[in-house]
């Protein structure tokens, strides 16, 4: 699992904010909620936009916008 993001201040560069290895081959949807708590308790952040693989079509997160890769524009779940 690899989440990344960017500072505020610079929006170029990219941050790891949550990296480590999911034993057991878990489905991705059920590994989201976890990843996105453990990024905001490490950068002390709160994650608003979320951008994920098809892997994770379906979910939905409360307070969190979550873009498919391949998604239409303007279209967001």
């Amino acid at each position: 699992m690899w989440l990344q993001g960017c500072a505020s201040d610079y929006p170029s560069r990219r941050l790891a904010l949550d990296v480590r290895a999911l034993h057991g081959n878990p489905y991705d949807g059920h590994t989201l909620e976890e990843a996105i708590r453990k990024a905001e308790s490490n950068s002390d952040k709160n994650i608003e936009v979320v951008f994920v693989d098809k892997g994770y079509r379906g979910q939905t997160l409360e307070g969190k916008t979550i873009f498919i890769s391949g998604q239409r524009k303007g279209l967001t779940q």
